[in-house]
């Protein structure tokens, strides 16, 4: 796999997101990284300003190999990954956006269009990704 898919809101970003980042390039063999800052996401209120979210994540992400930081002014997770993503992409998500996946927007369709690259982390109890791989089975092969 060549492109990895990294979105968020990024208020703020933080180490945990470049060490995702860096982990995904590592564990998957990715030679770019695109991190898709939402700018008006719809789910999640946010207190920065996009254009200071942007820059703050292009700061964060500058010595990380192959990441490109662009600022998604759309918002729409599905739609971006149809127009940008390859489909051998591997769109990366930590265990708990993994685990409420079921509440995406048509997560179906995501599962269509790219690998899910689940990322487990410390205060994330496990059972909750778990739970989500039971109702997305397909996704259990990209899960680590």
């Amino acid at each position: 796999m060549e492109l990895g898919i990294l979105g968020g809101v990024f208020d703020p970003p933080h180490v945990g997101h470049v060490a995702l980042a860096r982990a995904a390039i590592q564990h998957f063999g990715l030679q770019r990284v695109l991190v898709l800052v939402v700018a008006d996401p719809a789910h999640k209120y946010t207190a920065t300003p996009a254009d200071a979210r942007f820059e703050l994540t292009r700061l964060a992400f500058a010595d990380v190999p192959g990441a490109e930081v662009e600022l998604d002014h759309h918002g729409r997770t599905v739609d971006s990954l149809e127009q940008r993503a390859p489909r051998d992409a591997v769109f990366i998500v930590g265990g708990d956006e993994f685990a409420d996946f079921a509440e995406w927007k048509n997560p179906a369709r995501v599962l269509e269009l790219v690998t899910l690259g689940v990322a487990l982390r410390p205060g994330v109890p496990g059972e909750r990704t778990r739970e989500a791989l039971t109702r997305f089975p397909t996704a259990s092969r990209s899960s680590r």
